[in-house]
């Protein structure tokens, strides 16, 4: 009996060691989630603030009026944008007052009040011609068909290169009649995705997938196994938000400066441009259609606005935009608007991105070129 009373004892104490061990883990995991959930918090107050900054207009242009605060409200509606295979991303279908989509991916036309002839005008090109910042009856295939009573079709879309535009020329060649012209409105993007560090070629979204596809090299039982979906929930937070923001910020830094200041750089990157074309051009001639190669203007090749957040931009457009008028010149279907002079204020942001009044003077000289 005497010698039960130790052990009870012992005993006792173990529990009463597990109890104290059990309250002191849940404290520790308390405090974690606590600190892990203001660290979250924060991560979703910088990141939100720093996506508002860079959506924010620069000082040194024009404020948005109301009409574009109402088109980039109902844009959020459409900002997420589906994979589409061989071309990366294509716009879904879309029904608003300001934008609107079809279920093939194409921004909405207005339809001449009567039309000059049965050909058409195909439209390619990245968000200027996309028409970002104007409603439908703004953006210029719409203001084209207005001035000129031919139909357009708008295959634009949002920060495609022409390689992209190339593909979906591909895809779409059997809509090519003979007779009709195919405009290919290039420069822009392509230059400032092709000029980051290893990206000649490259459309915006090259990183970013190769991110999202790189969640396979942590997960060797597949998709149903403990590791993926431990991966996946924290890719959903904001600190992953943070952390890809912040990994984005030093390999596509805007402030840093731009490969294409190498010369040979610049060459390939121009060089990738202009094969692009050739290539669209065969195809286009192939059905019997004219071809034109257009070199966008940009604020930073005209009015030289050098706002120091955009060095990267600013170093890649001058840098490889005098390599395309030189290979494009030699060119049949090179147009080169890269010095047309747009007034300051038509320009919304400091990119390439225009207001109605803006893409109506790309329109006018667009309808003086094409046949």
């Amino acid at each position: 009996m005497n010698g039960t009373i130790p052990q009870c004892k012992s005993s006792l104490k173990s529990i009463m060691t597990i109890k104290k061990n059990v309250a002191t883990v849940s404290i520790i995991l308390l405090i974690t989630m606590m600190m892990a959930g203001l660290a979250e918090l924060c991560a979703y107050v910088f990141t939100a603030k720093a996506q508002l900054e860079a959506s924010s207009t620069p000082k040194d242009l024009p404020s948005l009026d109301p009409e574009q605060l109402e088109f980039f409200t109902e844009y959020q509606g459409t900002a997420n944008i589906p994979y589409k295979s061989h071309v990366g991303w294509q716009s879904k279908e879309f029904h608003g007052r300001y934008i609107n989509i079809t279920g093939k991916g194409l921004r909405a036309t207005g339809s001449p009040v009567k039309s000059n002839t049965a050909h058409t005008i195909h439209f390619f090109g990245g968000s200027t011609m996309w028409g970002y910042g104007v409603r439908d009856d703004g953006a210029i295939p719409s203001l084209f068909t207005k001035r000129t009573g031919l139909n357009s079709i708008n295959y634009a879309e949002l920060a495609w290169t022409n390689r992209q535009s190339l593909n979906r020329l591909v895809s779409n060649l059997s809509e090519i009649q003979k007779g009709d012209s195919v405009v290919f409105y290039d420069g822009y993007n392509d230059a400032v995705y092709g000029c980051y560090p290893g990206m000649v070629g490259a459309h915006a979204r090259e990183q970013q997938i190769n991110d999202a596809l790189s969640v396979t090299s942590y997960t060797p039982y597949g998709r149903h196994s403990l590791l993926f979906g431990l991966t996946a929930f924290v890719r959903e937070t904001s600190i992953y938000a943070l952390y890809e923001q912040i990994k984005s910020r030093r390999v596509h830094q805007p402030d840093s400066h731009s490969d294409c200041t190498n010369h040979v750089t610049a060459e390939a990157v121009s060089d990738f441009i202009i094969n692009n074309w050739r290539a669209a051009e065969q195809l286009v001639k192939s059905r019997g259609a004219n071809f034109y190669c257009i070199l966008q203007p940009s604020s930073f090749f005209t009015e030289r606005l050098n706002p120091k957040t955009t060095l990267h931009d600013i170093e890649s457009i001058t840098e490889v935009y005098p390599y395309i008028i030189r290979a494009g010149s030699n060119l049949s279907c090179f147009v080169d608007l890269s010095r047309l002079k747009i007034p300051k204020e038509h320009y919304f942001d400091i990119q390439a991105h225009l207001t109605r009044e803006g893409n109506e003077i790309i329109a006018g000289t667009l309808a003086k070129t094409i046949e």
